[in-house]
């Protein structure tokens, strides 16, 4: 019989194990480059978090105490519902977990209290290689240039923030971090372009760090900053120094860029021609729990016109170069569509003299207190200047600038493009015709 009630006993405590983890709370999606924080309580004392990956992809899942005395650790399971694929375990506040995804589809993230009984807030970040290095939520990081230096914020325990440049076989690169307030004492991660293995780091328990390193491969390689313990808040500087300094190919200029702020739907996406590319293939999305769709196939010019896009939301996007050396993989970038976008409807008179007051007649342009501005075609005038005449949230009324008759190189007419700034989001732009006066030849 004593045999026989411990069985029962172990029974119903793997029983009731699983009950209190069934119960964890889903917290939903989490993309690459963003930082995102839970909290853990009974019952079940777990959380469960969802991204998209593609098989071979590299992930990086960082998670840390932030209140309370949990001591979170980190399960993933893939997208089958096979069994547990990768952990981070063991008695301490802060995890990482570093691994090579095994399949392609929507995994899922468990976070849970190693003895599975202390409640708290704890931090969450993900990093996917390929993937956005920076989201809504987490603005620092993204592309570096040899020369360049960059500060930023690890906002909360677990946060990291990511780093992207292009480098080649053979180019030495000098990486340095250092804290700048708080007592963070920032890691500097270094992984190559096909998602392979970490490549090189410098870390340890100081608050500065050099990492002197020859690269082995060619592409768009990433950095990892993140504080040593994961338990410190504070701001840090960070450097990239690359012998040569020279860019090797790659896609740059993008637009739009990084947390850019688009009402022009009218737009289109560019970036700077890839030497000998024969084509390029364009992605685009929400990349929640999907990937990203290919809208563009071997597209002929770096441009493509924007697809249809809604009010309120994030998306992103990613180009690939073809060329006969090779695919050239871009940056995953994302951008935003506000929820009330500045708005130009029309423009009255739509042809005019060069002094002539025009009216711009549309939504959203705000008060004259912002950063506001207006654009007719290469002149800026902000919100204080004495050629705007009117600003209210509909109308604004501007004198059109004062054109030299050689401007207008011998025609009768010049078009130009006129559009708003407000608080940094640019509205559509409309043509405006500007007729050259009478009295040029």
């Amino acid at each position: 019989m004593r045999k026989k009630s411990c069985y029962v006993i172990v029974f119903l405590g793997i029983l009731c194990s699983y009950f209190s983890f069934a119960r964890s709370a889903d917290r939903g999606e989490i993309r690459s480059g963003e930082t995102k924080t839970g909290f853990l309580s009974s019952p079940g004392f777990a959380d469960s978090w969802n991204f998209y990956g593609g098989e071979g992809d590299r992930v990086i899942i960082t998670a840390a105490e932030i209140s309370g005395y949990v001591e979170p650790e980190i399960y993933l399971y893939p997208p089958d519902s096979g069994e547990l694929e990768a952990s981070a375990i063991g008695p301490n506040s802060g995890k990482r977990l570093d691994h090579q995804l095994q399949r392609t589809g929507l995994y899922t993230i468990v976070i849970s209290d190693y003895y599975l009984d202390e409640e708290g807030d704890y931090g969450i970040a993900l990093v996917k290689i390929p993937g956005a290095a920076t989201s809504p939520t987490d603005p620092d990081g993204g592309l570096i240039a040899s020369g360049d230096g960059k500060t930023g914020i690890l906002t909360h325990q677990a946060d990291t923030d990511i780093y992207q440049f292009y480098g080649k076989v053979g180019d030495h690169t000098v990486i340095t971090a250092a804290e700048i307030s708080g007592y963070v004492e920032p890691e500097i991660y270094l992984y190559p372009p096909d998602s392979g293995e970490l490549e090189a780091s410098a870390t340890g328990p100081n608050s500065g760090k050099r990492l002197d390193h020859t690269l082995e491969k060619t592409g768009l390689y990433t950095i990892l900053i993140s504080d040593y313990y994961l338990d410190e808040e504070g701001e840090y500087g960070m450097s990239l120094t690359k012998i040569p300094p020279t860019l090797p190919p790659g896609i740059y200029n993008a637009y739009p860029s990084n947390g850019s702020a688009i009402c022009n739907m009218n737009g289109s996406f560019s970036w700077d021609p890839v030497q000998e590319a024969t084509g390029y293939d364009l992605y685009f999305g929400e990349d929640v729990i999907e990937p990203l769709e290919k809208v563009g196939d071997n597209l002929p010019s770096p441009r493509l016109p924007f697809p249809e896009m809604e009010p309120g939301r994030a998306y992103y996007w990613h180009v690939v170069a073809h060329t006969s050396d090779g695919d050239v993989q871009g940056p995953y970038l994302w951008f935003y569509v506000p929820e009330n976008c500045v708005v130009i409807n029309r423009v009255n008179p739509w042809r005019c003299e060069p002094r002539t007051i025009i009216r711009i007649i549309g939504e959203n342009f705000g008060d004259t207190q912002g950063d506001s501005l207006v654009h007719i075609g290469r002149k800026t005038f902000d919100s204080s200047s004495p050629r705007i005449k009117l600003w209210t949230d509909t109308k604004i009324k501007v004198r059109v600038p004062k054109y030299k008759c050689k401007w207008f190189k011998g025609e009768d007419s010049r078009k130009v493009k006129v559009w708003v700034t407000v608080d940094g989001i640019d509205s559509n732009t409309k043509r405006l015709k500007v007729l050259k006066p009478a009295i040029c030849p």
